[in-house]
């Protein structure tokens, strides 16, 4: 399912809970897709689509007896579905690659693979700890994000009290350091940041809920307020994290962290593609091109799948190499956020024409007989 901006988190959770309730959720995958797509799929991905219905079904078991998984941040071993899934989700050759990047221009409900990646994704929501507070988090931060319009790839972003400045482009980000202001922000509350036009300077300011300004940015300069954000999550991988919101003792409520490149590919990106990078067992990953962690510029960047990642680092055979090496998953979820852009009037007369071919397939067959079939 695909959030939009319009749609809360919280609608957007009851109605993948509805789903997942009802059993449907292969059954709206086809309905919602070319017979063309799902046949690429199934030729070019048997053993990941195998995979895929499998934990897809193990998620509705467990709505339909009232699982709910905790959210406190606890880890936890992935269920054996999801394991299979990250040993089967693999772009290692032309006929799978060709799956996700399709020869037409999508008319907003033409794509089976975008469909049930999706639908994985949601099947994590409902099954995996600690995935629905993690995207609630990774929601929050998105949509506080203000597009600095001089400069392409610059943002500020606003996390309950941290503030960031984001340079998509030399993969830095900055956060708040001086102790006055972030004492007027803890003691006052952040409302918004704005943009103003003072004599023919441009400033950006935090504006506090009781009206007090703070300046930002003067014409494409930061202010003395910021610090470069340089702590490790891994140490000896030397990967930078960006520490949102520290661990309560009190409530023992989770902190909120982040990786410098989820927030950078989520900036670049957006949330649906990025979304899918949250989990500790995620079917997709980043990859950093030049293999230093430590530099997230977005040109360094890459969205691939977990186990693509391991190839392009450590497979010997030239083929294969050459064949994870030549894609790259933002460019699929750019042409995908492109498609439903340009397809809106179309969208409803496409859906209701492939409901209409699919209907009375299933009352023959169960999806996952149509989905598996050979």
């Amino acid at each position: 399912m695909r959030l939009t901006e319009k749609k809360s988190v919280e609608k957007y959770l009851q109605e993948v809970r509805k789903e997942f309730k009802a059993g449907r959720v292969l059954e709206d995958l086809l309905e919602t897709s070319a017979v063309e797509s799902v046949e690429e799929v199934k030729k070019a991905c048997p053993d990941f689509l195998k995979a895929a219905v499998s934990y897809i079904k193990l998620a509705e078991v467990k709505v339909q007896q009232g699982y709910i998984p905790t959210q406190a941040g606890l880890v936890c071993d992935s269920y054996e579905e999801r394991k299979q899934l990250q040993r089967t989700f693999t772009l290692d050759d032309m006929q799978k690659i060709k799956v996700f990047y399709p020869d037409w221009w999508l008319s907003g409900y033409e794509l089976f693979i975008y469909h049930l990646m999706e639908a994985l994704f949601d099947a994590s929501l409902m099954i995996e700890q600690g995935a629905e507070r993690k995207f609630r988090e990774l929601v929050t931060l998105y949509r506080s994000f203000k597009r600095v319009e001089e400069v392409d790839g610059w943002y500020f972003a606003i996390y309950e009290k941290s503030v960031l400045f984001i340079n998509t482009l030399s993969g830095k980000i900055f956060s708040l350091k001086k102790s006055r202001v972030t004492k007027f922000i803890s003691d006052e509350g952040i409302k918004e940041i704005t943009r103003e036009n003072e004599k023919g300077d441009i400033f950006y300011y935090l504006v506090l809920n009781k009206g007090r300004k703070i300046p930002l940015m003067k014409n494409q300069n930061l202010t003395d307020i910021w610090h470069l954000e340089t702590r490790l999550k891994d140490f000896k991988k030397q990967y930078q994290n960006v520490v949102l919101k520290d661990y309560d003792l009190e409530t023992k409520t989770p902190a909120v962290q982040f990786p410098s490149h989820i927030i950078i590919l989520l900036a670049r990106f957006g949330i649906n593609p990025v979304k899918h990078l949250i989990l500790k067992d995620s079917l997709i990953t980043c990859d950093h091109l030049n293999m230093v962690p430590s530099q997230n510029g977005i040109n360094n960047l890459e969205m691939v799948t977990r186990k693509d990642n391991l190839l392009r680092a450590k497979s010997k055979d030239v083929n294969i190499k050459k064949c994870v090496y030549s894609y790259n998953l933002g460019a699929f979820w750019e042409f995908i956020e492109g498609s439903f852009k340009m397809a809106r009037s179309e969208v409803r007369m496409r859906k209701d024409i492939m409901t209409e071919y699919w209907t009375p397939i299933l009352k023959e067959k169960a999806a996952e007989e149509i989905l598996l079939a050979v």
